[in-house]
C-alpha cells in the first residue's frame, strides 16, 4: 500500500489529506517487473528512446516490452494504456486530519 499526504488549507486551518493506492494484482501480475517499470515511464510521457537511455538498453528492447504489455493488457494505444493503469489502482476516499 502506498500512502499519499497532501497539505491543504480550509477556512484558514491547515489540514493533511491522507489517501492510499492499492494495486489490483489481477492486471498488474500480467506484466513482468521490467514491463511494469517501462510501462509506467511510457504512460508518464517518456518516449521509448528516453526510457532506453535511462535503463541502458536498446530502443528495440523497450519497444518489445511496450508491445508485450499492450498484448497482455489488451490495449492498442498509449491512452488505453494510461486508462488501464489508472484502473489498476483504487484510490480510497481521502480522510482529512487536522495538523497538531
Amino acid at each position: 500500500m502506498h500512502l499519499r499526504f497532501d497539505e491543504l488549507e480550509v477556512d484558514g486551518e491547515r489540514w493533511v489529506a491522507v489517501s492510499y493506492l492499492v494495486p489490483r494484482p489481477a492486471i498488474l501480475q500480467r506484466l513482468t517487473a521490467s514491463e511494469r517499470v517501462v510501462v509506467e515511464l511510457y504512460a508518464n510521457g517518456l518516449s521509448a528512446r528516453e526510457i532506453a537511455r535511462e535503463r541502458s538498453v536498446s530502443t528495440r528492447t523497450i519497444a518489445n516490452q511496450i508491445s508485450s504489455a499492450y498484448r497482455k493488457l489488451k490495449v492498442n494505444s498509449r491512452t488505453d494504456l494510461v486508462t488501464s493503469l489508472h484502473h489498476a489502482t483504487t484510490r480510497a476516499t481521502p480522510s482529512l486530519r487536522g495538523r497538531q
